[in-house]
């Protein structure tokens, strides 16, 4: 199907940018749970830092908080990436400006 299409283009492009651009490996859940993915961001990330660049690239990002109940104890770096409405001919360069903005956040610091 085309979300399948969608899912397996957008699990490659962050699996190669993480790789190419990222200290380390993002843990990356949900790939089987309909149309998004739960990105968990180091802990060395400036989350503040990571909206205003996802912001200002015209990167639209939803944080788990802002989606779903989370419980005081549950980490609250975890950015949605929903696919659904995103254009397979946009996937790569989006995971590419996604992951700049992530690498950004991390080395200000």
């Amino acid at each position: 199907t085309l979300y399948k299409k969608k899912r397996d283009l957008l699990l490659e492009a962050l699996e190669k940018e993480i790789k190419d651009n990222l200290p380390a490996p993002l843990l990356i859940t949900g790939s089987d749970a309909g149309v998004h993915l739960l990105v968990t961001l180091p802990k060395e990330c400036d989350i503040h830092a990571f909206k205003k660049k996802c912001k200002a690239n015209h990167i639209k990002i939803s944080m788990m908080e802002q989606v779903a109940r989370i419980s005081p104890n549950e980490e609250v770096n975890k950015l949605v990436l929903g696919y659904a409405s995103l254009p397979l001919e946009d996937i790569e360069i989006a995971v590419k400006t996604l992951i700049r903005s992530i690498k950004y956040s991390i080395f200000l610091k």
